[in-house]
């Protein structure tokens, strides 16, 4: 590796030409032999490949001419700053795919139509907290949090973010299940399926955060509460503190209520859990996990959605560098999110070693254009 002091004719360079690389380290700018990376071929490496050719698949044969020109011109109107800060335009491709590759990591379907704008809410800056682990409680009870009997009739398009499902839900009057998860199943259109949170309820309709969703009465749609409150003991914590953070629960009988889930609300002596495939009337015991808080600076809108992200973990002693951001869990509007290490972690980056610096990133993706904010990063001692 050369390292390299640039005059006034070449100021600076990046990236790769011929066999040599062009980069920056902390010791200065420096001029490497470009290496091929290894291919872990993981699923998410995976993934990532296959949503980028269908996307490349859709641009070319699924658009029509009138919607790529849109693309065009949107990317015309929003030239991006390169890595030196000048101006660049992008091709109507490159937009398309920059923004389904961020709607990806959110879970959600690609746009055909451009948006009118790119504008997106800015987090202000990350701080980073650890939670402590907490002893086994018992846990003395298990019941459908949403009173179980719901159906539905229809569902309206998706509006700032939000989408209200219409039918009848016991208990759901005055937003009482504001807060639950729900499990949406048997609408033809695919966006209007799935796992989202209730942000308002009454007897006959259910606000849920979909921002895809479209309009549709289909003939026989099913719904079930993917929340599950449990009344424990033995623990201790604050109401509402341990929302996002996830529990390791065992004991209980019926196998779907064992494993690793997702706290969604908590009060004194009960945990409400996202438990899809969970079942009521049932004894056991919870952990609740070493996690990580995530906060931003700035107040969450319903339709931005923390990206949280996190480098690859290097050997026991070192600390983790570079610029291999994942992203670890997107979670809509939210500005403080505790993330359970053990389960969102460390299936997509691997177990923090006691000891290791941890570097992680935040940023808002809109979830309506697929436009990203400004990253953040911040970093904590894993103890």
């Amino acid at each position: 590796m050369a390292k390299v002091l640039y005059g006034p004719i070449v100021s600076d360079a990046r990236k790769k030409i011929g066999g040599v690389v062009a980069t920056k380290s902390r010791f200065g700018s420096v001029i490497r032999k470009k290496s091929s990376p290894v291919q872990p071929r993981t699923n998410a490496q995976r993934s990532v490949r296959a949503n980028f050719t269908a996307n490349a698949k859709a641009w070319s044969g699924t658009l029509t001419s009138s919607q790529r020109q849109a693309w065009i011109n949107l990317a015309a109107a929003n030239p991006k700053k390169d890595r030196f800060g000048n101006s660049q335009t992008l091709t109507g491709a490159q937009l398309y795919q920059s923004l389904s590759r961020n709607l990806h990591t959110l879970g959600l379907l690609p746009l055909s139509t451009p948006p009118l704008n790119l504008s997106v809410d800015d987090p202000g800056g990350i701080t980073l907290a650890e939670l402590s682990a907490v002893a086994i409680a018992a846990v003395s009870a298990i019941v459908d949090a949403s009173g179980g009997a719901n159906t539905l009739t229809s569902v309206a398009a998706s509006a700032s973010g939000e989408a209200v499902y219409t039918g009848t839900f016991t208990d759901g009057a005055a937003n009482a299940d504001a807060g639950l998860w729900f499990t949406i199943g048997g609408f033809t259109n695919p966006q209007n399926n799935g796992t989202f949170l209730c942000v308002a309820s009454t007897a006959t309709t259910l606000t849920l955060v979909n921002p895809q969703a479209a309009a549709e009465t289909p003939s026989a749609p099913t719904i079930a509460s993917a929340s599950f409150t449990l009344t424990v003991t033995g623990a201790s914590y604050t109401a509402s503190a341990l929302i996002g953070q996830n529990v390791t629960t065992s004991g209980f009988t019926k196998p779907g209520n064992n494993g690793s889930f997702t706290v969604t609300a908590n009060a004194t002596g009960t945990l409400t859990l996202l438990m899809i495939g969970g079942a009521a009337t049932d004894t056991g015991h919870v952990t609740l996990n070493k996690s990580l808080t995530i906060r931003t600076t700035s107040a969450a809108q319903p339709t931005d959605w923390l990206v949280i992200t996190c480098t690859q973990p290097k050997n026991a002693g070192r600390t983790s560098l570079g610029k291999a951001f994942r992203a670890i869990t997107a979670l809509p509007g939210v500005a403080s999110q505790p993330m359970g290490i053990t389960l969102s972690y460390t299936t997509k980056v691997g177990a923090p070693i006691t000891g290791q610096t941890l570097n992680i990133g935040a940023y808002f993706v809109n979830s309506t254009t697929g436009a990203a904010g400004k990253p953040y990063t911040a970093s904590l001692l894993w103890a």
